[in-house]
């Protein structure tokens, strides 16, 4: 329909809207405030009262008040403020605790003359991604995890890890110990919490408040938050054993594993858990066993702590996939055993088992026996991760061309996601998405990588690819429609 565009009947509209909004006004104001000094005079409480009354429902009248355009704003208000005190914190090194342990974002991180003028000794990369190291190697120690902050990753399995690089720097005279993360808000406030926790023999609240009260934007996800509060249980069960005060010996099942998809080549030992549950298996040693039970195969490595004995059991069976299985979980068990008997930890007797036959014959193993049925489904899942095949910049191996579009996202390495949906495409890194033809290098609205590395190795993919066509870049939020459209024949 033809919109009327005479200008002289808006202008006679604004005079006759502003017209009625002045009377209504009027009528508003003189309702509260008579116009001579004899009326005023002769007003009382209850026509004050009655005024105002009246004047708040003139006011509603006047104000329709739009709530979803207040809430936008005030989410609006909200992520400015987050935005303003983040830049506040932009170039700050937080001290936890008096002349050793700090936490700071990647910027502080990456300037290595700052850190090294700081007398900074060791350093934890939350995000190793972002590869902050500019030094020459020589300049600090480094440990590098591989942390995501969400709701899925688990910290649990490095705080033991953790635990042990900050004690051995602590023996050094003089050391310091900087934790970092991309912000320096969720994952390496997270791990300095657990430190605190761990050395001050203090629950979670009290030393997260130590932690908040040092680094005021100190503020791990809920997950993170969850998974203190399980090692606040470990670190009253570190404190028992230490100490001898072990009412009901308890022995713990470990698995071999690798971290997560995105750090496949990252082995830890995970505690395991009971079906459904956040708590860690543990079988009573005095309880009944499960002589007549068969033991179940398994492609991988179960490790049993058992706190009464002092003994480790190692257990894998002929089938284990995993290259070095017991030189792993012993290198692995080494943080532990440190957390849980620190000097005396060499006094733990090993004790390895390879097959079946001799599986049966172990008590230890034959307690966990149920358990470990429970857990061979997801420990399989978990073993596909470093099995399955990644195309990384190095790789050179060439490729068929296929009509289906494909898709590689980078976490540490580029990883090919070959069931793939638009969760996928992840705010803090980046992805290649391509067909026969065309090529996309989208890129997260928080990714940190450097644009021409992307860039370099996006046009490497189309050379192994033979795609001619030059890629095109997509940005977080602005992707086109021909962007979907290839992504979407991925499905």
């Amino acid at each position: 329909m033809q919109r009327n565009k005479n200008p002289l009947m808006y202008f006679c509209l604004f005079i006759s809207t502003m017209g009625n909004a002045a009377a209504r006004g009027k009528t508003f104001y003189d309702s509260i405030l008579p116009n001579n000094s004899t009326e005023r005079q002769k007003t009382t409480a209850f026509d004050v009262r009655e005024n105002l009354h009246v004047a708040q429902k003139e006011l509603l009248s006047l104000d329709k008040v739009d709530l979803h355009y207040q809430s936008g704003i005030l989410q609006a208000s909200e992520s400015a403020r987050k935005a303003s005190v983040l830049l506040e914190h932009e170039d700050v090194c937080s001290e936890i605790l008096p002349a050793f342990l700090y936490v700071s974002n990647f910027t502080v991180a990456k300037d290595v003359m700052r850190l090294c003028e700081m007398g900074i000794s060791h350093v934890i990369s939350c995000c190793s991604e972002l590869d902050a190291d500019n030094d020459d190697g020589n300049s600090f120690v480094r440990l590098r995890l591989a942390l995501e902050d969400n709701m899925e990753e688990i910290l649990t399995p490095f705080f033991h890890i953790v635990m042990q690089f900050i004690d051995k720097a602590k023996q050094t005279p003089a050391s310091k110990v900087l934790i970092y993360c991309h912000q320096g808000v969720s994952r390496s406030c997270a791990l300095a919490i657990a430190y605190v926790m761990y050395t001050n023999d203090s629950d979670y609240q009290d030393s997260a408040d130590i932690v908040k009260k040092k680094r005021a934007i100190c503020n791990p996800n809920a997950a993170f938050t969850c998974q203190l509060m399980e090692w606040q249980r470990e670190v009253a069960r570190i404190r028992d054993v230490r100490h001898n005060r072990l009412s009901n010996a308890e022995a713990m099942l470990f698995r071999l594993a690798p971290h997560a998809a995105h750090d496949a080549n990252c082995w830890l030992l995970k505690p395991c858990l009971y079906p459904n549950s956040r708590k860690q298996i543990c079988s009573q040693m005095d309880g009944p066993n499960q002589a007549n039970a068969s033991i179940p195969f398994t492609r991988g490595v179960y490790c049993i702590l058992d706190t009464q004995q002092v003994t480790v059991t190692i257990y894998s069976s002929s089938n284990c996939v995993i290259s070095n299985p017991h030189a792993k979980a012993r290198q692995l068990l080494e943080p532990i055993l440190a957390t849980y008997y620190r000097e005396k930890r060499h006094e733990i007797r090993l004790h390895f088992i390879q097959d079946q036959v001799n599986a049966k014959e172990n008590a230890a193993v034959q307690r966990f026996t149920p358990f470990l049925r429970d857990e061979l489904y997801q420990y399989d899942l978990e073993l596909e991760w470093f099995q399955r095949p990644t195309i990384t910049k190095e790789s050179k191996v060439s490729h068929q061309r296929s009509s289906l579009s494909q898709l590689f996202v980078l976490e540490s390495n580029w990883e090919q996601v070959s069931d793939y949906d638009v969760n996928d495409l992840r705010s803090e890194t980046a992805a290649i998405i391509m067909d026969a033809k065309i090529c996309f290098l989208w890129i997260g609205a928080q990714c940190c990588h450097p644009i021409m590395k992307l860039c370099n190795d996006t046009t490497e993919y189309c050379t192994e690819y033979g795609i001619t066509s030059p890629m095109i870049i997509q940005h977080d939020g602005r992707e086109t429609d021909a962007f979907w459209s290839v992504f979407e024949r991925g499905y």
